[in-house]
């Protein structure tokens, strides 16, 4: 957004070892409020991380709706048919890691995935 100065914009995405952004780190170590925080904030939600796997990828296997449903609100989604270096879109993960709450959500977002 117009209100993010490059400096900020940088922290906001910059990646650490291991290909981890901040929005992965928070999403990993269950930070809700900063990863909300971060995504609101303009967060990169195209980046990957060593696995292959996106925000929404992360989300769906810490079983975060609440993290997954700010991504999938802000996201492209054509997101959501990105594959992990495992070949799995994010539904994949959802159907399984039994994670059908986050398969409903997805679905919802974006009915053309269980065509795909």
């Amino acid at each position: 957004g117009c209100d993010i100065d490059a400096s900020e914009q940088w922290q906001i995405n910059g990646e650490q070892p291991g290909r981890d952004t901040p929005l992965f780190a928070c999403i990993r170590s269950d930070f809700n409020d900063v990863a909300l925080y971060l995504i609101k904030r303009g967060a990169r939600l195209d980046r990957k991380d060593a696995e292959g796997r996106s925000a929404v990828h992360l989300s769906v296997y810490k079983k975060n709706t609440a993290i997954l449903i700010e991504l999938l609100n802000n996201c492209n989604s054509g997101l959501l048919l990105d594959t992990d270096c495992s070949g799995n879109t994010p539904l994949d993960v959802a159907i399984k890691t039994r994670n059908y709450l986050a398969a409903e959500t997805l679905i919802k977002k974006a009915p053309n995935l269980i065509t795909q």
